[in-house]
């Protein structure tokens, strides 16, 4: 009986690695808004609301000339990162009028996104 409580209460003690570290959406946010405001690209975060268009992106900018569409999400371990279908609709109607869509868990989704990687990044930029 006591062996099998002090199993138990270890078992809650110890938590699972997959929830050991979950960043939130907004840490993944600003780190994404750091990023773009040390590159230069113009960015600003939309605020969601009762009369907020349904679906739009987290955040929004203009990237060489092209409107930039930026859904944040927290990356799930268990299974792939879901959007809704609104904002898959909002992204794919972005998409074909010729905007850059990201849906990003990091940081790097979004370097990688926008063909970053091999360039130089900013001083003072440092990457998680």
């Amino acid at each position: 009986m006591v062996q099998e409580n002090l199993r138990r209460n270890r078992r809650e003690e110890i938590p699972k690695l997959r929830d050991a570290y979950k960043p939130k959406e907004s840490d993944i946010k600003k780190q994404i808004r750091k990023f773009l405001r040390a590159c230069g690209i113009w960015h600003y975060n939309h605020w969601q609301g009762q009369f907020s268009e349904p679906g739009i992106s987290d955040l929004g900018g203009i990237f060489r000339g092209k409107p930039l569409y930026i859904e944040v999400k927290v990356p799930n371990f268990n299974r792939s990162t879901k959007t809704f279908k609104q904002q898959e609709a909002f992204l794919q109607q972005a998409k074909n009028e010729g905007a850059i869509c990201i849906i990003a868990t990091s940081v790097d989704d979004v370097i990688d996104s926008l063909g970053m990687r091999d360039s130089r990044l900013p001083l003072g930029f440092i990457p998680p």
